[in-house]
């Protein structure tokens, strides 16, 4: 008996969290003519539904579809959380209520890694693209605000980390097990790059000075290089 009166009762609740769903969430209209206007559903959030839902049990506001969430920064001053999650897409958020803004990623196009920084509008990420003739490997910079495509840089190999200079004038990749860093010179027309190679160096660390063009680079943590990036790409000093 009790069993049962749990049952009901379960039941019972659903159903009023249905139509209450469904009322909150129908912006499907009629229109003069008393005929539907054919606009999409929203949840009780303000998401769109799929087509031919009613209602929603819960929200998609920073959710990623349950993969897990690798990375998580602050963009465009607060205003825009950005999130990489284990599908490899990566995800804008609006900050004040979880909202989502935009993704980068699909099938055949998946995101190893990005940087952003905190008062900047700009994102970069280190994407992989697959075809028939193979993997692409290339870092693409986009606007927060816009999503636009702001550059495309390409590479030979994945890069696994990316990192902006405090000043956003440089972007850093690693490709680790290769002990390959790729570093690119924002402030050039074309974005001049140059590689710095670490002979058997598997896991490597780097970090920009915060008002010098220095990178220090260690090295399966055993020896360290300071880099000056300009005027002249050299070891200032090494370990």
């Amino acid at each position: 008996m009790h069993a049962l009166l749990a049952r009901l009762t379960c039941r019972t609740a659903f159903a009023v969290l249905l139509a209450v769903f469904s009322a909150a969430g129908n912006t499907s209209a009629a229109d003069d003519s008393g005929k539907d206007s054919g606009s999409p559903q929203n949840a009780l959030f303000g998401d769109p539904l799929p087509s031919g839902a009613i209602a929603r049990m819960g929200t998609v506001h920073l959710r990623h579809n349950g993969s897990r969430i690798d990375s998580v920064k602050f963009a465009l001053n607060g205003k825009v959380l950005v999130s990489l999650g284990s599908d490899r897409v990566l995800r804008l958020w609006e900050t004040t209520t979880g909202k989502p803004l935009r993704s980068f990623g699909k099938p055949g196009f998946s995101i190893a890694a990005f940087d952003t920084y905190s008062d900047g509008q700009a994102i970069a990420a280190a994407c992989e693209e697959r075809s028939l003739q193979g993997p692409k490997y290339f870092v693409r910079i986009w606007n927060v605000e816009t999503g636009a495509r702001l550059n495309h840089l390409d590479i030979a190999q994945r890069v696994n980390s990316l990192t902006y200079s405090p000043d956003q004038k440089f972007l850093a990749g690693i490709s680790q097990g290769l002990g390959r860093i790729n570093v690119w010179d924002l402030t050039t027309i074309l974005t001049d790059r140059f590689v710095i190679k670490s002979a058997g160096g598997s896991q490597v660390r780097i970090a920009f000075a915060p008002n010098d063009p220095l990178l220090a680079v260690a090295v399966d943590r055993k020896r360290i290089k300071v880099w000056n990036l300009k005027p002249v790409r050299h070891p200032v000093f090494a370990g």
